[in-house]
Order: C-alpha cells, then structure tokens, then sequence
C-alpha cells in the first residue's frame, strides 16, 4: 500500500480511483427527469466518504445541476459541457466565448447566452421558457454590456444555423443547438481537475452515454458508458454500465 498526499493510491497492485466524474443526463438521471434517486445519491456518498473526489459533468447550467443535487455534500460541477468548472460557489476554471463572437451574434433571434451564474436572452418571444428551465437565473437583457464570459450559446430550434465564430457544435436536439468555445469541452475540465488535484489518468474514473462526454472519457482509464447510451461509443477498455448506482458502489 502506498499513500500519496492523503490519499491510498495502490492496495494489492489494484490503482484505487481519486477522481470520479459522471455526466448528469442519461448516466446518474434518467432523460428528462430532474430528481436523483436516493440509491444514487447513496453512492455518492460513500465515495465522498472514503475521499474519492466526485464531479457532475454535464450541458447544464450551474443553477440546475445546483438545485439538482442541493444540499449534497461537497461535490465540483463542471457545467455548460464544460465552460466552467464550479466548486462551494466559486469559479474555479472557465472557458469563455470571445467577446467579439458573442458580439457577432448577440442580436440574432432564438439564441440564449449562458455565463458561469446567469442566463441570458434578448428575444421575448423565449421568455416562458427561460423562466420554466432557469427561473430566477434567466435575465432578459438587450444590453451587451451586462452580459460577461459567455461560456456556452444555444439556440432554440434545430434548424441549421451557422456556428458563432470561436465556438463548436457540441450537441443537436430537436429543440436545441448549443455551441462552447473552442478548446473548451468536459475533456479540459476533467484534465484541468486532474491537475488541480493531482490525480493521474489511472486514477481517474468517467463515466457517460453521449458523444459530448467522448473527450472526459478518454481522459481517464477507467470508462464507463451506459448501457442505453445515445450513440454507439466504442472505446476501447471501456465497461459497459446498466446500473449506475451499484458501479459507483463498486467504486
């Protein structure tokens, strides 16, 4: 056994996992459900316990994925598909859009223009939905200058619409379309966690069901992707998951 800065890093020649990171939407939370089940939550727990450091990683703003897991230890989220890495409130790491970009668009229609605490939007005609989703957090604003380190655009809609300069597509529904900046993505987050902590790639587990997650899970030896995954991701060594709760466990 060795301990490396508090933590136990190798028992019986098996690597002992430091960093667990998991995607929110289709990996720890069904689609279109907003509650965690206690099992998982259970789970968490228990890694937190034994001082294995837990991130949610996901395309959703900081004020859902805090209200998602409120109360819940202390846990990062990387939020925005990784645009900012958020810990206790504070912005530890982000990844804005350049100004003259969000400024090349900031007037089009449908577009909404995310910062690491607010949403914001200048069409009206977005207004019942902003409140529905982000509540509070969504402010209808028409003025540039409010709005500060846009680290993810999107569209409502899913009708073709060419990419803000600076940034790339990283996912398409039929509702919508968002792009973050480029070199941004889950994968920088968790390699910037990575340093931060001082956690190697084998002592790294992520897991994921989408093609943005792709770059957090090359990131880490251990992968895992659920087994009703969005798109068929073959990488190589990874597991396959049906139950997340009882893998974290496993953990």
């Amino acid at each position: 056994m060795v301990v490396y800065g508090g933590f136990m890093v190798v028992y019986g020649g098996f690597i002992m996992k430091k960093l667990v990171v998991c995607d929110v939407d289709g990996t720890l939370l069904p689609r279109g459900e907003d509650k965690i089940s206690d099992e998982v939550l259970a789970a968490i727990r228990s890694l937190e316990n034994k001082n294995i450091v837990f991130a949610a990683a996901s395309g959703r703003q900081y004020s859902e994925l805090f209200d998602i897991f409120r109360g819940h230890g202390d846990m990062y989220y990387i939020c925005a598909d990784g645009g900012a890495v958020i810990y206790r409130g504070e912005v530890l790491y982000k990844k804005p859009i350049p100004d003259f970009a969000v400024r090349s668009v900031f007037e089009k229609s449908k577009l909404v223009f995310h910062t690491p605490f607010k949403t914001y939007y200048r069409d009206l005609a977005l207004g019942a939905v902003m409140a529905a989703r982000y509540k509070d957090y969504a402010v209808h604003s028409c003025d540039l200058s409010e709005v500060h380190d846009v680290i993810k655009i999107s569209k409502l809609g899913a009708e073709y619409s060419e990419a803000p300069p600076c940034t790339f597509e990283v996912y398409k529904s039929s509702e919508w379309t968002d792009w973050i900046s480029v070199g941004a993505g889950k994968g920088a987050a968790v390699e910037y966690m990575q340093r931060r902590l001082k956690v190697g790639f084998r002592e790294t587990a992520v897991f994921g069901d989408n093609l943005n997650d792709l770059s957090m899970l090359r990131r880490a030896a251990n992968k895992y992707i659920m087994k009703d995954a969005v798109h068929r991701m073959n990488l190589p060594g990874a597991v396959i998951v049906e139950d997340i709760a009882r893998a974290l466990e496993e953990i």
